[in-house]
């Protein structure tokens, strides 16, 4: 079992826990070698944005079943069918040997999810795009957390006005920082976790280095951010 993202920012986000789970469709799949995309056989979708959903119709086609909320099929103009199924929060259901738990987070969107995954002896939670996390899980082995931005590069963005407040409010809002991730590790058991992936950092309002370290220095687990997979195929276009 292997975590790879193929991006995990504003401009896209998919992740595949190898070999047969994907964790949104917001990135060209194109960009996935092709032996990696034909093993996955069902995406989990977080809600509606463009940026985790732009392409939900390819992998569909690609022959992989899709997961959401209503509330973000119906944004999406979405009929649930034999390819598209329709989850709700808290409803644990078992697809490929996962047990699959969705539970609600805190973001402006219709009906957003995240997800505890378990397989195996690996339990993991996936957690992005939202503004809080409240969350205690017991016997987690991987944890994949949002860390987006830094609360003080962020109000100097502010400041000097390299972000507007629009923008300023809306991240504050839907958004972990960095202060809220380190909360997060803090209130858990972090005894069996084996890795920490720190995801949809902002590329504006954030350090990934220092994010990596301060994680490292809090909790002695090798840490990570959640950088797109380089291609390796010459190949492939």
């Amino acid at each position: 079992m292997k975590i790879l993202s193929y991006g995990s920012s504003s401009a896209g986000n998919c992740t595949i826990i190898a070999p047969d789970l994907m964790i949104d469709a917001g990135v060209n799949p194109r960009q996935i070698p092709e032996h990696i995309l034909r093993q996955v056989d069902f995406c989990l979708i977080t809600h509606e944005h463009g940026d985790h959903t732009k392409y939900i119709q390819y992998i569909r086609n690609k022959v992989i079943d899709i997961y959401a909320t209503k509330g973000t099929l119906d944004k999406l103009e979405i009929k649930p069918d034999y390819r598209f199924h329709v989850i709700h929060s808290q409803a644990v259901l078992t697809v490929n040997g996962w047990k699959i738990t969705p539970f609600a987070s805190f973001h402006d969107a219709s009906e957003p999810v995240n997800y505890l995954l378990q397989k195996d002896k690996e339990k993991i939670i996936f957690i992005t795009d939202t503004c809080k996390a409240p969350w205690v899980v017991k016997g987690l082995t991987q944890i994949i957390i949002e860390a987006n931005h830094d609360l003080d590069i962020l109000d100097d963005n502010l400041c000097n006005k390299v972000i507007s407040g629009e923008l300023f409010s809306r991240i504050m809002f839907n958004h972990l920082n960095i202060s809220q991730t380190m909360d997060f590790l803090k209130t858990n058991n972090l005894s069996k976790v084996k890795g920490i992936y720190l995801a949809h950092l902002s590329k504006l309002n954030s350090d990934p280095k220092k994010f990596v370290k301060v994680i490292k220095d809090l909790t002695g687990i090798p840490t990570k951010t959640m950088k797109a997979q380089k291609r390796r195929y010459k190949n492939e276009k």
